[in-house]
């Protein structure tokens, strides 16, 4: 008899990682207001055109107008959250929905993060005073905090729990292998055959034959 051929153990492992449609949408969301937090959060009236005759926001004791200056260190805290909420939907795997982990779910932590940014955001758009109107980046990065809110709210609510179709990197098919097989003295060894292959039938042969 044949041996059974054994599956060999695969060197190949494949990445471990998965993402709902709702982390997908806060990591967009997060990824958003990272990507133009060096947008303008306010635009002074006027600025542009003392600018084109020479002058620097240096020689008008004008602060910096990004999430990274402006109102400094408010920006860098919210950068610093937008971070943590980017993390927050790339380790599910590590930190299941509702496993909590020093006592915090990580669906409550999202919603906190993105409320915490979207709320940040939108204030510092609109404190500045006489002359001063909300920028071009700080629209921008609210449109991303709202997209990362709705979908920190979809997953506290277990909505979009649908996991994304991201290619992991898995491993290759393994090679059958076959056990050693002991023979006695003068046995004639028999080639192991994958039993997957087709076999050939011996014709039936009859009884009445002369040749039987």
């Amino acid at each position: 008899m044949n041996p059974e051929p054994t599956p060999a153990p695969s060197t190949n492992v494949g990445i471990k990682f998965r993402m709902t449609m709702a982390d997908g949408l806060v990591a967009v969301g997060a990824l958003i207001i990272l990507l133009f937090s060096w947008g303008r959060v306010v635009t002074i009236d006027g600025l542009d055109e003392l600018k084109k005759i020479g002058l620097s926001d240096s020689d008008l004791h004008i602060p910096g107008t990004s999430l990274w200056s402006y109102l400094r260190p408010l920006g860098i805290f919210v950068i610093l959250a937008t971070l943590l909420l980017l993390a927050s939907a790339l380790v599910d795997v590590w930190w299941k929905r509702d496993e909590p982990k020093v006592g915090v779910n990580r669906h409550h932590l999202q919603v906190f993060l993105a409320l915490f940014i979207l709320i940040d955001i939108f204030g510092m758009g609109l404190s500045g005073g006489d002359g001063v109107s909300i920028g071009w980046g700080a629209i921008v990065q609210l449109l991303g905090a709202l997209i990362a809110t709705a979908g920190a709210i979809l997953n506290h609510l277990g909505q979009l729990q649908n996991v994304l179709p991201i290619p992991t990197g898995g491993g290759s098919k393994p090679a059958p292998t076959y056990p050693a097989t002991q023979y006695s003295p003068g046995q004639v060894p028999v080639q192991p055959t994958d039993p997957a292959a087709p076999t050939a039938q011996m014709p039936a042969q009859d009884p009445n034959s002369p040749n039987s």
